[in-house]
């Protein structure tokens, strides 16, 4: 065809040619050049239309598969609601056989694709038609474990599926941990499909049909960002809750009334023991009566600020989580309760809690009586601190089994959580594992790094690129006072000759409130006293701090390395019933500061165990915000906005927070300038 086009274009000029005026030299020059364009644009039209209809079967095809695509889709939307897992893979063999035939038909229109609306258009569909296969991939490689798991699957089809059973636990468990090589392909094509989706998330100038189709997806990309953040600690379950095995757990009860670093103080320590997914024993105890096993046997140095504020000779696993990462205090605990128990076997990992986990409880589980104590949602805290504090000695207990009412406690909520369902449990988890209430450490590599990417282990972040700040106050012999400390935190960021200045203003009020239970007992509350850390990015230099605009001595300030960061370290002393406020400012480190001012970031971690600080942030580098994304937990109660060249964060902080922003160049500048002077004088026009 093409050889016969090029006959008749080429017989068309030669004519063409003859006839020309040949006495007239330049009007012949003219026309030829004339007949010359005319003569290739016919050529040109030719061959374009040429190359549609050749490529026209290919879009009859496709437009075939799109009805068959369609069908299959509202099949298995049909069979995923049945539950109908068995008809769902022959649908989605199918499906994906379609998808298959219509990307080979995509991909064979070959010069149609050059041009621009058209091509965005076809590479669109081909990424719609990928995440199909993908998806039906996955499902396509399930067929031998649908088929080797017909009691489960038919349990789960009739709704009689009970994930709170043992046996099922267990099975669910084998499936697992003898298709890790399924899970493994799950994720790859997981990945993809992400891939995928982030590419198109942007695209506007598709078809109406294929925003339709992208909106469908985008609209449950949270879903499949789930899947794919999970998927590692779906492997490596069968490992954490011991299939076939006992998973030991060292259990940290950190009363963060009382608090320390990760959490609040360590008065409770015990053992969870795991098998087959099924929780096989709890054990707690006053973590005095280990200790005290030690004493004449460890003669671990603590840190100096323990042994100044404290006044201890020693470390014991009371006063084992003096390092704000987790991570680290976790594994310090572990050293410590194998070499006070002097226990041959090892734990799995270290969990720690704090008590504010217990009232989300509650309000599932309802009210607890013990003897003759009724444990609320309201009450709960203050009643476990009455009773193991003053309340054991009424009632003629012994010092060393004042806590055995958290055993008791511990028991009763354990058996409720085997018999609650999973789905009013787990948004009750995830909460207290985002602010913090619960922290988690293990041994397994892989389950740890899942972990730590959710930001439930509790460590330091290392980011060298990004401006940083914790406040981390240790409650040092003052009493389980923390909930009559109120904190706020202002942090304002300027830019002052070239150098970016942190200004850090700290201020407690301290107050008691008679809460009902402690009645007058309330003056054993003297003064608030703790030693506060202030994290700041490494290298960064402390220009003043005061107290009430009152200096400070820096003799008065421990100034360390520690974590990869620079903490200012101070021993504050708050009487009750007053308010004060310590300043400190500082200079962030010049290489930090000069990428800073192309690019900011900033990472504000909470300390465990707090219920949330009130803070305000002001940040102002001088430049123009672009555009402004501020990162944290969901329920979280703060604020933020951009004006000009500030940006600002307020409100109730009950996690973490990280901040980017990108500033206008000079481009940006000049664009916003032509448009302002483009609008001033169409205003003046009219």
């Amino acid at each position: 065809m093409l050889i016969c086009l090029f006959y008749l274009t080429f017989s068309q000029l030669y004519v063409s040619i003859m006839n020309l005026n040949y006495y007239n030299p330049m009007n012949r020059e003219q026309d030829i050049l004339t007949y010359i364009l005319k003569v290739c644009g016919i050529f040109i039209i030719s061959l374009f239309f040429i190359l549609i209809l050749s490529n026209i079967t290919q879009f009859i095809n496709i437009f075939n598969k799109y009805n068959k695509i369609n069908k299959n889709i509202g099949n298995i939307e049909i069979e995923i609601k049945n539950k109908d897992l068995e008809s769902l893979i022959p649908e989605s063999k199918q499906l994906n056989n379609n998808l298959k035939i219509a990307k080979e038909n995509l991909d064979n229109i070959r010069f149609i694709q050059t041009l621009p609306y058209i091509k965005e258009n076809i590479l669109s569909a081909n990424d719609l038609i990928s995440i199909g296969i993908s998806a039906t991939n996955i499902v396509i490689n399930s067929e031998d474990i649908i088929k080797n798991n017909k009691t489960l699957i038919d349990s789960y089809k009739n709704n009689t599926l009970n994930i709170s059973d043992p046996k099922t636990i267990k099975q669910i468990l084998e499936i697992i941990n003898s298709n890790k090589n399924y899970i493994d392909y799950v994720e790859k094509n997981v990945n993809t499909i992400q891939e995928k989706i982030d590419k198109n998330k942007s695209k506007t100038k598709i078809l109406p049909e294929l925003k339709s189709g992208w909106k469908v997806i985008i609209d449950n990309y949270s879903k499949i960002e789930t899947i794919a953040k999970y998927i590692p600690a779906i492997k490596e379950a069968p490992a954490i809750l011991g299939l076939n095995k006992n998973a030991r757990y060292l259990l940290l009860l950190e009363n963060n009334t009382e608090l320390r670093a990760t959490g609040g103080f360590i008065g409770t320590y015990g053992i969870l023991t795991i098998k087959n997914g099924e929780i096989v024993d709890i054990f707690t105890d006053n973590i005095y009566n280990l200790d005290s096993r030690s004493y004449n046997r460890l003669k671990i140095k603590p840190p100096e600020f323990l042994q100044k504020y404290l006044n201890i000779k020693y470390l014991y696993l009371r006063d084992s989580n003096y390092n704000p990462d987790y991570k680290i205090s976790a594994k310090y605990a572990e050293e410590l309760y194998k070499k006070e128990s002097l226990s041959s076997t090892d734990v799995d990992g270290v969990i720690a809690i704090t008590p504010d986990i217990l009232k989300d409880l509650l309000n599932i589980f309802g009210n607890i009586k013990i003897d003759q104590d009724t444990f609320t949602p309201e009450n709960a805290i203050n009643l476990l601190n009455y009773e193991t504090k003053f309340g054991y000695w009424e009632k003629q207990i012994s010092t060393s089994d004042r806590k055995d009412i958290i055993q008791k406690m511990v028991d009763i909520i354990f058996e409720k959580i085997k018999n609650t369902n999973l789905k009013d449990l787990y948004p009750v988890i995830i909460k207290n594992l985002e602010e913090k209430n619960v922290l988690l450490y293990f041994n397994n590599e892989n389950m740890q790094k899942f972990v730590e990417d959710k930001n439930w282990g509790g460590t330091v972040k290392q980011n060298i690129d990004s401006d940083y700040l914790a406040v981390v106050d240790s409650n040092l012999l003052s009493g389980k006072n923390d909930p009559y400390v109120k904190r706020d935190i202002d942090y304002t960021l300027n830019i002052d000759n070239k150098k970016i200045t942190a200004t850090l203003s700290l201020t407690y009020t301290f107050k008691f409130v008679d809460n009902g239970i402690y009645k007058d007992i309330d003056a054993y509350l003297d003064n608030y006293k703790t030693y506060t850390r202030i994290y700041v990015p490494k290298d960064s230099w402390l220009i003043s701090a005061t107290k009430d605009d009152q200096e400070i001595n820096n003799k008065d300030i421990d100034f360390t390395i520690e974590n990869e960061k620079t903490s200012f370290g101070i021993y504050l002393v708050i009487p009750q019933g007053k308010t004060v406020t310590y300043t400190f400012q500082y200079y962030l480190p010049d290489e930090l500061s000069k990428k800073l001012l192309n690019k900011y970031s900033f990472d504000f971690q909470k300390q465990p165990g707090i219920y949330g600080n009130n803070i305000n942030f002001n940040i102002n580098l001088g430049k123009p915000i672009k555009n402004l994304d501020v990162q944290t937990i969901e329920n979280n109660e703060i604020k933020y906005k951009t004006f000009q060249q500030n940006i600002s964060i307020t409100g109730l902080n009950k996690g973490d927070i990280n901040v980017n922003a990108t500033f206008l160049n000079s481009i940006d500048m000049q664009k916003i300038i032509k448009k302002a002077k483009g609008d001033y004088l169409s205003f003046d026009k009219n």
